[in-house]
């Protein structure tokens, strides 16, 4: 996937059920990392969740995770930073993922919808 990003624009907190690979091609891309309380999440509610680090990933960095454990996070450009654009591979077709409301303590399965040529 190739992503633009609007300073300001953020995904929710979620994973990716994969291994993952991600570039930056221009400007400066956030990554807010979570991690479970308890070392697993099992079930879509009780999951407490605690801010690991944040990487700032400048053009030309690369990253890399792995599923296990879970990799949650949440990615975006901070209000006062110029647009990013992005390059995302992933280890499998990202049909669905989890979104976690770290507030609610819960996590909810999204598909997402894919158009036919």
């Amino acid at each position: 996937y190739a992503l633009v990003w609007l300073p300001g624009q953020w995904t929710p907190v979620h994973d990716h059920g994969s291994w993952g690979v991600v570039g930056v091609v221009q400007g400066i891309l956030e990554e807010r990392s979570y991690m479970s309380v308890d070392g697993e999440i099992r079930g879509d509610s009780g999951i407490r969740l605690k801010r690991g680090g944040v990487i700032l990933l400048d053009h030309g960095s690369v990253t890399t995770f792995v599923p296990n454990p879970d990799h949650i996070h949440m990615t975006g450009v901070s209000p006062e930073r110029e647009r990013v654009v992005s390059l995302h591979l992933y280890g499998r077709n990202m049909n669905s993922f989890h979104v976690y409301d770290v507030a609610a303590g819960t996590r909810k399965l999204i598909d997402v919808p894919h158009q036919k040529s």
